[in-house]
């Protein structure tokens, strides 16, 4: 049996005494979104919202990194059918593009098996890198899932057309926890999907540059791959205001 650390300890103690409070407000601040109010008024809930989401997905940072880094980082692995999680990303992120005017493509394989997964945190990491894209893109751009059989993994791809990330960007959001927590406007996030992609027994890969950013990784099939060849067939939808230029 695996004890707490004092550092676990302390962030444990920590992100429960603020998710209290925190919650409050997320909840208050629902209650006020959907009340007759003023634009104005309606405006300025909507950033006390979004604010304090952020803040919650802090906590749920640390608290993971906590977990990580003590070996008490538990996945609930099953066999997870894609179509059902991919349906509920762009139902959850479509609205956010468009708000954005971002265009949110989907390219998904027309046979795509079960992932041996824990559901639950592979949202967690597609979340983390979706948002990521979206808020990096000019408006009018691209952002593309793309989700493809490669042997008995399954790669999933989120790209933008971005201005890219300098290498030792990458290397501190994605590599060194201390670099990762400093890094303005990624913080520990990326940090943290990585960690869940490698519990996975997946990896994470990052192609970046002027023409945009590539973050791929990888997820077990919950089964071995079929002797037939898989149909090169997709499935596209996209979501958001496109481009005229584009």
């Amino acid at each position: 049996m695996k004890y707490m650390s004092t550092k676990e300890q302390v962030i444990s103690a920590v992100t429960h005494d603020l998710r209290n409070p925190l919650g409050a407000i997320l909840a208050y601040a629902e209650l006020l979104e959907a009340a007759e109010l003023p634009e104005k008024s309606r405006r300025q809930i909507q950033l006390i919202h979004r604010a304090a989401a952020r803040m919650e997905n802090m906590l749920q940072n640390l608290s993971d990194l906590g977990k990580l880094d003590s070996g008490r980082f538990a996945l609930q692995a099953a066999p997870l059918a894609l179509r059902p999680l991919v349906t509920e990303l762009e139902n959850e992120f479509a609205p956010l593009a468009t708000r954005e005017a971002v265009v949110l493509r989907l390219e998904i394989n027309a046979k795509l098996p079960e992932v041996l997964a824990d559901s639950e945190r592979l949202r967690q990491v597609l979340r983390v890198f979706l948002l990521n894209a979206i808020q990096h893109s000019p408006p009018g751009s691209p952002v593309t899932l793309k989700l493809e059989r490669e042997s008995n993994q399954v790669v999933f791809t989120v790209r933008d057309v971005g201005p890219g990330i300098a290498p030792e960007d990458v290397a501190s959001a994605f590599g060194d926890v201390e670099a990762s927590a400093a890094r303005p406007g990624r913080g520990l996030s990326m940090f943290v999907a990585r960690r869940i992609v490698e519990a996975h027994s997946g990896r994470v890969s990052v192609e970046t540059g002027g023409g945009g950013t590539a973050v791929t990784f990888t997820i077990p099939c919950a089964m071995p791959q079929a002797t037939d060849a898989e149909t090169s067939t997709r499935e596209r939808r996209t979501y958001g205001r496109p481009s005229e230029t584009l």
